[in-house]
């Protein structure tokens, strides 16, 4: 694959049905030795279940994956294994697992939803070091919205456990995003106080393709909503957007990576 002439593009289907067959830093190889490489990743969470558990014995395909250090057993076992928080729980941790040993740049972890009554089915993930693999893969799961959801927050969600705030974010995680049209609000609106709240402590311009890249793989948002919220934010004046050249920009349905997001003095939202 290195040597085409066209590059190194190419993209890795892993259908990890049994856990044992591709290991993470096997995938961090392939990412970081082939530019421009996609992995595409299958987890049957409704299998993992079992494999969350104090007993090694039950815990091996976690240890195959490498991930098991990601668990923070004691809250395993402090948590209904029926309830919406050790759902929400699980995909915490196994992210974070996945994003840190992977070493991807940018990644989505959701789930495909199940055709009959289960309520997880299977994780779809996306690992790649490209923004444009990135928002594709975006894209298609909006425009494909019967298909796919997640349980964490439509704007920018944390990956990993924190003792003294995972409670409140689990709680506050709600029901199954779905990326229809009342999700798509609520990720514009979500992400318009977030990006609002992350300008506003920074005090600091920031580039708006440098504010899209860092937080993008910690939101299901496409591009097209990380515009919107952007607009939300220029239309209340509580940012200020300049073009390259460092003149103001009017609000727009379009900004580019090299415009400059400055805090207004006096922030609207805060």
């Amino acid at each position: 694959m290195k040597e085409n002439k066209g590059g190194e593009r190419s993209i890795f289907f892993l259908d990890q049905y049994g856990y044992s067959d591709v290991k993470i830093n096997e995938i961090n190889r392939i990412l970081k030795e082939l530019k421009n490489s996609e992995i595409i990743l299958t987890f049957n969470i409704d299998s993992m279940f079992p494999y969350f558990s104090k007993d090694n014995h039950f815990r091996k395909a976690l240890i195959n994956l490498e991930i098991d250090n990601y668990i923070d057993w004691n809250v395993v076992a402090q948590l209904p294994k029926d309830g919406h928080s050790y759902r929400v729980y699980i995909q915490r941790q196994v992210a974070k697992a996945l994003q840190e040993l992977s070493n991807a740049k940018f990644m989505t972890l959701f789930f495909i939803k199940p055709q009959a009554s289960k309520e997880w089915g299977y994780w779809l993930v996306h690992l790649c070091n490209a923004y444009k693999a990135h928002e594709v893969m975006k894209s298609l799961h909006w425009n494909n919205a019967t298909y796919f959801g997640h349980t964490l927050e439509p704007g920018i969600f944390e990956f990993g456990y924190e003792a003294n705030r995972d409670l409140e974010l689990i709680g506050n995680s709600g029901s199954l995003f779905d990326f229809d049209e009342l999700s798509k609000q609520k990720c514009i609106d979500a992400l318009h106080m977030d990006f609002g709240k992350i300008l506003f402590n920074q005090d600091d311009k920031v580039a708006v393709g440098h504010l899209f890249h860092s937080f993008v793989t910690n939101t299901p948002a496409s591009e097209e909503i990380l515009q919107s919220s952007l607009k939300q934010l220029h239309e209340e004046k509580s940012v200020e957007i300049l073009n390259a050249d460092g003149k103001p920009r009017k609000p727009s349905k379009i900004y580019h990576k090299t415009d400059i997001i400055v805090p207004s003095r006096q922030f609207r939202l805060f």
